[in-house]
C-alpha cells in the first residue's frame, strides 16, 4: 500500500483471538496496530480517530447487545472508517446492506482479512493482493467407449481442466488410489460395474475431503439417477445435452472444489496459528471428539491424558456462572452450538473438577473438514 502505514485498531477480549488477528494482520502488512478488549467510547470528534484507518471486532465481542449498541454509535459519529466483524455467524446487527462500511468475516475464512482491508482502504491503488490458485482442477473422467473419452477429454483440457481418462472401474480405482482428483465424471453403465457402486468407491479414496462426483448418463431413467445420488453423486449429467450446458455444470463444481479449497488451507492456517499461544485450545468435530489440541493443552490436561479420538463430555464438564453468583448451571456438552451462544461459560477438566476456567465455543466451519469447533480455555 503506498503511503504511511494503516491503523488497525482490533477490538477482541479474548488473548488467543487477539494474537491470532494480530498475527494474521502483521502478515499481510498492517503493522501498527492497536488492540484492546472492550468497546472504546467513541467522541463526537472526528480528530481522535484520525489515526484509526480501520476497526475489526472479533467474534467474542460480537456476542452481545453491546456490539450492536457501539456499531450504531460508530456509524453516527465515524461513519467514514471501515469495520470488519470477524465472526461465527451474521446477526442481528448485520447493517451491510443499509450504506455502511460494516463487513462480515467468518473465522473459516479468516486468512483473507489483510486482502479485504486492502480492498476498503485503498480502492483507488493498484494494492497488490494474492492470485488465486493458478492449478488446474484435476478430474477423473470414466467411460467404456474411447470415442466418448477422447472427445470429453479434448473438451476439458480446452477449458482448462486438467483430466485422466479410465475405461473402466479397475482402472478408475488405481488412478484414484494413486493420485489426488477434485472432480470425477463417472458413466453409469460400465463393463465390470455400475456408475453407483463406482461412486460409493471412490468417496473413500478421496485424500483431501473435496471430490466431487457427477454421474455421467445417457438415460433419463429415474432409478438409475436416484441410485447414483445416493451412493455419493452430486450432480447428473447427460451425453445428449449441450455442451455449453455441461461445461456450465462443470465450472459450478470446481467453484465449489475451489471454496473447499479455501476453506481449507484457512482453516490449515487457523489450527497452525493457534500452537503457539499459550491458552488450552482443543478442536471437536463433528461427532463431538477431540480433532485438535495445542501444545500447552497437553501440558494442562497431562502429557498422558489420550485427546485424539476422545469424547469431550469425557474430559470437560460445561457450566453456565450465573451472574452476580456463584452458583453454576450444568450445561449439554452433546450440542456445541448451543454452548456458542452461551455468556459466562466455564467449564471443568473431569480430572480435576474443582478447578473452573473460563472458555469460549467458536464455530470455525460448516463443511465436512474434521474441526468444527475451537474450543478455548482461560
Amino acid at each position: 500500500m503506498k503511503g504511511r502505514q494503516k491503523n488497525i485498531l482490533v477490538i477482541e477480549k479474548s488473548s488467543t483471538f487477539s494474537q491470532l488477528l494480530r498475527q494474521t494482520l502483521h502478515a499481510g502488512g498492517f503493522r501498527s496496530l492497536r488492540t484492546i478488549p472492550q468497546f472504546p467510547s467513541l467522541p463526537k470528534n472526528r480528530k481522535a480517530f484520525d489515526k484509526v484507518d480501520a476497526i475489526v471486532i472479533g467474534s467474542n465481542s460480537n456476542d452481545s447487545t453491546a456490539t450492536t449498541a457501539f456499531l450504531q454509535r460508530l456509524s453516527h459519529s465515524h461513519g467514514h472508517i471501515p469495520t470488519i466483524l470477524v465472526t461465527d455467524q451474521k446477526t442481528e446487527h448485520d447493517h451491510q446492506d443499509n450504506g455502511q462500511k460494516q463487513h462480515f468475516l467468518s473465522w473459516s475464512e479468516f486468512s483473507r482479512l489483510p486482502r479485504l482491508l486492502h480492498q476498503l482502504l485503498d480502492k483507488s491503488a493498484d494494492t497488490p493482493v494474492s492470485k488465486p490458485n493458478d492449478t488446474p482442477i484435476r478430474i477423473l473422467f470414466v467411460d467404456d467407449s474411447y470415442s466418448v473419452r477422447f472427445a470429453y477429454q479434448k473438451l476439458l483440457q480446452e477449458n482448462g481442466y486438467a483430466v485422466d481418462v479410465a475405461k473402466n472401474a479397475i482402472e478408475a480405482l488405481q488412478l484414484a488410489r494413486n493420485n489426488t482428483y477434485d472432480l470425477a465424471i463417472v458413466d453409469y453403465y460400465l463393463p465390470d460395474t455400475n456408475g453407483d457402486k463406482l461412486c460409493a468407491l471412490l468417496k473413500p479414496l478421496d485424500k483431501q475431503g473435496y471430490l466431487q462426483i457427477a454421474l455421467l448418463t445417457a438415460t433419463y431413467r429415474d432409478d438409475v439417477i436416484k441410485s447414483a445420488l445416493e451412493s455419493g453423486a452430486i450432480e447428473c449429467m447427460f451425453k445428449n445435452e449441450a455442451k455449453e450446458l455441461f461445461l456450465a455444470r462443470i465450472a459450478s463444481l470446481a467453484r465449489h472444489v475451489a471454496a473447499q479449497k479455501g476453506l481449507l488451507e484457512s482453516k490449515q492456517e487457523l489450527l497452525h496459528v493457534l500452537q503457539s499461544v499459550h491458552d488450552v485450545i482443543l478442536g471437536i468435530d463433528q461427532q463431538n471428539k477431540v480433532a485438535f489440541f495445542n501444545k500447552h493443552a497437553k501440558k494442562v490436561i497431562g502429557e498422558n491424558t489420550r485427546l485424539l479420538g476422545t469424547p469431550i463430555k469425557k474430559l470437560i464438564s460445561f457450566y453456565r456462572k450465573a451472574p452476580k453468583s456463584s452458583q453454576l448451571q450444568s450445561l449439554d456438552c452433546d450440542k456445541p452450538d448451543n454452548l456458542v451462544q452461551q455468556d459466562n461459560l466455564v467449564c471443568a477438566f473431569n480430572t480435576d473438577p474443582d478447578t473452573l476456567y473460563d472458555c469460549n465455543i467458536t464455530r470455525i466451519d460448516k463443511n465436512n473438514e474434521r474441526v468444527e469447533y475451537l474450543l478455548i480455555l482461560r
